[in-house]
């Protein structure tokens, strides 16, 4: 044989083979008798002369071929889960996989539970420039985070609690703006500032441009400021209703088995009042937000003292630079009716801006454009322009 064929037994040892034999055409075949055995189907012996002991037959060669062909040899029988111990040519290994388990489905993951919000006596980080923040009627320091986080880098920012607020020191008796506007004074001895720059929101600008008129801000920027009406006056009493319809609210919700912090529907109609898109406050906001209106203790003495207390003096009078940031879309105290005052009296170097696309409390839906507006008018009184 070839080297091919040398190389192919090494291979595969154990293969048959079978190799074709061709038949002449004159085959001495045994006796019938020898073939009838094999073949199973007895020949007829020829006519004519016929040696003795062996017979000629001129056969088809298809035919003597198949008579004179061994029997195929048998395949091993292979169990399914055995392999087959030779591998006849022209066969195949036939290998069983073991069945495996349907894996089980995976256990959908638990959704972190977010960290209740904690009251706030005040935020005080950074270190420049005094920067005091003031929050809005019903709320907390929590409002001020994300700004306060963002001037930290120019500024050394203080946002207290106000008196009877959420975090802030008790009060006793009836409470107006005056009284808040003291404690905040006293606030500022204990850190040593004779004066401040001072952004206020809402009830904190009104007490921001009260401590201006005391002499205690370098710059007053005010943001959807309270305080721009008359006392008494119509617009006065359809603020301080508007408020006291919130007070059957939170009792009610003081006593509900279920935290309404935890309520998403609770935390939608807050952020309704405080944003123009309430989706873009974060639900740690919007909880701290609503858990501040169920735990202010000034609600209703400071509707009540509100009725008593005078109304701001001629805005016209403040000699600090003054930068009013009014919301587009305020709910709560809208520009057509609550800001007309400001609009008319404030000087003509007052910066008078439209944020568009907010709501009352624009700190928790846009608190990079509010940071830049107040670093601005901070800047731009040490005479350079400089935007955080």
């Amino acid at each position: 044989m070839s080297s091919d064929t040398g190389s192919f037994r090494r291979t595969f040892p154990r293969a048959t083979f079978v190799r074709r034999r061709r038949v002449p055409l004159d085959a001495v075949v045994p006796d019938t008798a020898v073939l009838a055995p094999a073949a199973g189907d007895p020949l007829p012996a020829p006519a004519g002369t016929t040696p003795p002991g062996a017979s000629t037959v001129h056969a088809d060669v298809r035919q003597v071929a198949l008579r004179t062909t061994a029997p195929a040899p048998s395949l091993p029988t292979v169990m399914p889960d055995e392999e087959p111990l030779t591998r006849p040519s022209g066969t195949r290994r036939v290998t069983t996989l073991p069945v495996r388990p349907a894996p089980e489905p995976a256990p959908k993951p638990k959704r972190p539970i977010p960290a209740r919000p904690q009251p706030i006596a005040a935020i005080n980080l950074g270190s420049g420039d005094p920067l005091l923040l003031l929050h809005g009627f019903l709320l907390s320091p929590h409002c001020w985070e994300q700004v306060a986080a963002r001037m930290a880098a120019r500024c050394e920012v203080f946002a207290p609690a106000l008196p009877g607020h959420w975090g802030g020191p008790p009060v006793d008796g009836p409470l107006d703006v005056g009284k808040l506007a003291d404690e905040i004074e006293r606030m500022l001895d204990e850190k040593g500032w004779r004066t401040c720059h001072i952004a206020g929101n809402s009830l904190g600008g009104w007490i921001g441009a009260e401590l201006a008129r005391r002499g205690r801000a370098r710059t007053l920027t005010l943001i959807a400021p309270a305080g721009g009406w008359g006392s008494p006056s119509l617009t006065q009493f359809r603020v301080g209703l508007k408020f006291l319809a919130l007070v059957p609210l939170a009792e009610a919700g003081k006593r509900i088995g279920v935290r309404p912090m935890d309520n998403p529907v609770v935390r939608r109609l807050a952020g309704y009042a405080l944003a123009k898109h309430p989706g873009r406050i974060a639900s740690r906001d919007s909880s701290a937000a609503v858990q501040a209106v169920l735990q202010c203790a000034a609600m209703v003495p400071l509707l009540l003292g509100g009725v008593r207390h005078p109304a701001l003096p001629d805005l016209a009078t403040l000699g600090t630079p003054v930068r009013l940031l009014l919301a587009e879309y305020d709910r709560v105290i809208p520009n057509r009716v609550y800001a007309r005052r400001y609009l008319a009296e404030l000087p003509d170097s007052a910066d008078l801006i439209l944020v568009n696309g907010v709501g009352h409390v624009p700190m928790l839906e846009a608190p990079d454009r509010i940071a830049t507006l107040i670093a601005e008018h901070v800047y731009a009184s040490r005479s350079r322009l400089k935007a955080l």
